[in-house]
Formats: C-alpha cells, structure tokens, sequence
C-alpha cells in the first residue's frame, strides 16, 4: 500500500470519529440514545395527560355533586332542629333581613310556633324568607317600599296592612286569613325536591289546595300555586331535614293562596255562631258541616263541631268536599229527614245523599252529579249536556261522562 493511499485512509477515519465517534466504528449508539430518550419523553408526555384527565374527570364531579343536580340527597346538617329552630338558625347565620325575620314574626302572631315546634309529624315545608316576602310585594301587591336589600320591617308592617284590610278590620278573620297563608306553605308526608318533581303536585297541609310541581331546569324547580306566580325552590337550600320526620325547603317567593275561597263572603254575625275548637282543631282532617237551626253554623272539621256543642247527628249536615267537582248552578234542594239544604243536586249528592233521598231542584234537578269516585282531572273544558228546555253543565266531558251523560 502506497503512502498516500495510507494518507487517505487515516484521513478519512479521522473525520468519521469526529462526526460520530461510536458511528465511525459502525456501532450506531448516537441515533439509539437518541431514540431512547424520545421515547422516555414521550412515556413522561402521556403520564402527565392522563394525570390532567384524572384530575379534571376528579374536579367535573365534585362540582356536579355540590351543584344541587341530586334533588333527592336530604341535608341532615340540622336534623336535630325542629323547624322553627332551623329558620332561626339560618337567620342568625344570614343577618339581618337576609332570614327568615318577617315568617317568624307571622308564626308567633298566628300562634303556630307550637304546631311546627313539636305537633308536626312526618311534614313537608316551603319556607319563604325575608327576600322573598319582599319580592312578592314589589311584584304582585303594589309595594314601593326599599328591595335590596329588604327592609324586614316595613315588609311586615306593609303584610299586617294588607291582611287586616282583607279581614275588614275583623280580629278573628284576620287570624284565620293569617293561618290560611302559613299552612298554605305546609303538606302532609315527607317530600324530597326528587319526590316533588315525579309526582307533579301536592297537596296543601288543610287539604285543601293542590299545588303543581314543574322541572324548569335540571336545577330549578317551579311551584305554581292557585295565584298562577311561579316561586321557586332555592335549589342550593333544599332537602333540609329536621326534628319529627320533616323536611323543609327554601322558596323565593310567597306562596299565594286563593283568597277568595279564604275569606267567608257572608261571615254569620257575632255571637250567632258557637265557636269551634280554634288550635285545639287545627290538625284535624278536612270534613265540612253546617249546623244550627237554619244550618247557617260552618265548621271544616268533626273537631270544630263537637267542640261548638253541636250534635252531629241531630243538628248538623255534611257538605261536599273540594274533591267534588259541581256545576255552579242554583237550583236548591232539600235532603233526609234533616231536610239539609243545598244549592244543587249535584252537591247533595257529593255530601252521600241518594237522587231518591231529595227534594226540589225544578228542572235543573235532572242534572247529576259527577260520580263521587270519578277519576277525572280538573281541566276546564266546559261541556253542556242536555235538551233544549235545559242543559247541564260540566267542567270538562270526563265528568259529563262520570255523570250519565254519553
């Protein structure tokens, strides 16, 4: 071999090992590490993008748990509460006119603390507090007073106004007008938001009233009462279970009642009328009598007439309950030996008595009654039914149909 071809050689090996200094010798160890610390970096890479997955799918549902979405988990926080202590806890927590200042104050002047202290069993209550007494004055009953934030105060002051000029300055009926509203915030039977929401509707605690349940959203839940406003729940104040087996729920507006069907148009005069059994009655079930002498006597409960000094059998007459659903027409009628009188067959016949048990009823007598038991709704959708010389009237076919009519 020449020198310069030796020359050349070592040249060439010279430059290799500068370049790569295991590649000159053929190993290749430069790309391997290479590759190996491209592969290290991409393990480390997917590590870290599942931990975010893990932490985000981790914070995703705390946030859904604590946004309410679970209407059927009860707070048990202040389950060692009666009601009554738990709105004076949570007014105390809120400060003023931020509680519940103004219901509290209605409670003690209707003298219901007692009931709701310990009488209350197994109940379901839809507390509205200072904010919302205060929203519904500004919006439905004309009140100019301060709103944010309420003066609890003068909302009161504003409340006892109105309700004694309903009651035409009458002590009693205010206190009966007053009772009526509370309890119109009260149901029988323990309901989570959960329970309120599949059902559609509850009943009012006097059984008196039905109020309708709607899902606006998956957070907000609509209780559209008699006055057709729309409260609704404070969804994050919901489910809150206290002493007796009750459960109460935070509203954002008053609960109005149809007061109308409150208010006696034609109250008997003082003294005409024995009293019935006032609180000692208050819990007893819906059962409608007149008594007295010309039966002008109105007790809603078998409590109120004992406790008048009446006798059920001999002096009173049962009246329909406000499941029996009659056409308004005046065409009286007189019933049994008692001869009870009422406005139409159609409400003698809710009361228990027979066609063949009355009297009168000209020729509107030949319209019945729904059948007591008829499971119809109460969708206005007036029918008439009849002949020319007279006509029947319903307030939707289903009850025509429960009637005889085809």
């Amino acid at each position: 071999m020449s020198r310069q071809l030796k020359t050349l050689l070592l040249l060439v090996f010279v430059v290799g090992l500068l370049l790569s200094p295991v590649d000159a010798f053929g190993g290749g160890g430069g790309s391997k590490k290479k590759n190996k610390r491209r592969r290290r970096h991409n393990r480390k890479k997917k590590r870290h993008v599942r931990k975010k997955k893990k932490q985000s799918k981790k914070k995703s549902s705390s946030s859904a748990s604590s946004s309410g979405f679970n209407h059927g988990r009860i707070n048990r926080k202040y389950d060692h509460l009666t009601a009554y202590e738990l709105l004076e806890q949570l007014t105390d927590e809120a400060g003023p006119n931020k509680g519940f200042s103004i219901l509290l104050q209605l409670i003690e002047a209707a003298e219901l603390q007692d009931e709701i202290d310990g009488l209350l069993q197994d109940y379901t209550l839809f507390a509205p507090n200072d904010q919302a007494f205060c929203r519904t004055a500004k919006n439905d009953l004309e009140y100019e007073g301060s709103g944010d934030p309420p003066d609890a105060e003068a909302v009161l002051e504003y409340y006892v106004a109105l309700l004694i000029l309903l009651a035409g300055f009458d002590e009693a009926a205010l206190g009966e007008i007053l009772v009526a509203i509370l309890t119109y915030h009260a149901a029988n039977g323990r309901m989570t938001v959960q329970d309120l929401r599949r059902k559609g509707y509850f009943t009012t605690y006097c059984q008196c009233f039905e109020i309708e349940v709607k899902k606006q959203t998956k957070k907000i839940t609509k209780l559209i009462d008699a006055a057709r406003k729309y409260p609704n729940i404070e969804f994050r104040q919901q489910n809150m279970a206290v002493k007796d087996d009750g459960i109460v729920h935070i509203v954002k507006s008053v609960l109005l009642p149809p007061l109308e069907e409150v208010i006696d148009p034609d109250p008997p005069k003082p003294g005409e009328c024995p009293e019935g059994g006032g609180d000692d009655c208050f819990f007893a079930p819906f059962n409608p009598h007149i008594c007295g002498d010309d039966y002008v006597c109105y007790y809603s409960t078998l409590c109120d007439v004992e406790a008048s000094g009446f006798d059920r059998d001999d002096d009173c007459c049962q009246q329909a309950g406000d499941d029996i659903v009659c056409i308004e027409d005046y065409n009286p009628v007189t019933c049994g030996s008692k001869e009870c009188p009422y406005d139409n067959l159609c409400l003698a016949i809710g009361s228990g008595y027979d066609e063949s048990q009355c009297t009168g009823g000209g020729s509107s007598g030949r319209c019945r009654g729904p059948a007591p038991d008829a499971d119809c709704s109460k969708i206005l959708e007036p029918v008439e039914c009849g002949r020319r010389d007279y006509a029947c009237a319903y307030n939707n076919f289903c009850l025509a149909k429960s009637a005889g009519w085809a």
